[in-house]
């Protein structure tokens, strides 16, 4: 079934990156798993008020991982959005013993791969969204 599709989809994107921090983790499996199966905007999902990189449950870290991700694919492009992935992913860049670290990486990944006219607009995004920091 579908479900089961997706499932799968989303439990074999952790064998390709394992680790912290959890929103971009289980954000990444439920984007990639959704983009898949042709269903990335079929999920009716609220954002929260609390910054992802204080989100320490599962659920609310998928959830709010992927709404993360799906928005910065309509603004950016969903190209972009999996040029970021691959820049994270490529050098194992994420150090899941260093939670700071591993945000601002993702960040610069993200930057690295938003066309200029909207980086100023991608890092508030971020900094409000990820870090609970508001511009």
């Amino acid at each position: 079934s579908r479900i089961n599709e997706e499932n799968v989809c989303h439990e074999l994107s952790h064998s390709y990156f394992v680790g912290n921090p959890l929103w971009y983790s289980e954000g990444f499996a439920t984007f990639i798993s959704n983009f898949l199966a042709g269903t990335l905007y079929d999920l009716k999902i609220n954002p929260t008020s609390t910054p992802l990189s204080q989100i320490r449950d599962h659920d609310p870290a998928l959830f709010q991982g992927f709404l993360f991700w799906r928005d910065m694919a309509g603004i950016i492009g969903t190209d972009k959005v999996m040029a970021t992935f691959r820049h994270v992913h490529e050098g194992n860049k994420i150090d899941p013993s260093n939670y700071n670290a591993s945000n601002l990486e993702i960040k610069s990944a993200l930057l690295n791969n938003t066309p200029e006219h909207l980086r100023d607009r991608i890092s508030r995004a971020y900094d409000e969204r990820i870090l609970g920091i508001r511009n």
